[in-house]
């Protein structure tokens, strides 16, 4: 795969990750998990420890799995400056 074509899959990806990132259903689960969580996590009595750093895991994966997301959206912010040196540098020759 040569450097446009990554660029161009990196911009698919990107798009796909801003759709996915962007839906409203996606963010209402998200919000409700994240929701579920934190009430589980105040209903936790003291000696609850093996249950609270489970929690405390699942909320930590729900956060990576936006950082995901979001870092797609930023490769493909810089895929989109990439495409557009490769095609800048077509039309010098």
């Amino acid at each position: 795969m040569d450097r446009e074509q990554k660029a161009l899959a990196e911009l698919d990806r990107a798009a796909r990750a801003e759709r996915l990132f962007n839906d409203e259903l996606l963010r209402d689960a998200f919000d409700g998990i994240r929701l579920t969580y934190r009430k589980r996590w105040e209903n936790t009595n003291a000696d609850e420890t093996e249950a609270r750093e489970a929690i405390y895991l699942s909320l930590r994966m729900l956060n990576m799995v936006e950082k995901q997301l979001k870092y797609h959206l930023e490769t493909g912010e810089m895929a989109k400056i990439e495409l557009e040196t490769i095609r800048a540098g077509r039309t010098a020759s």
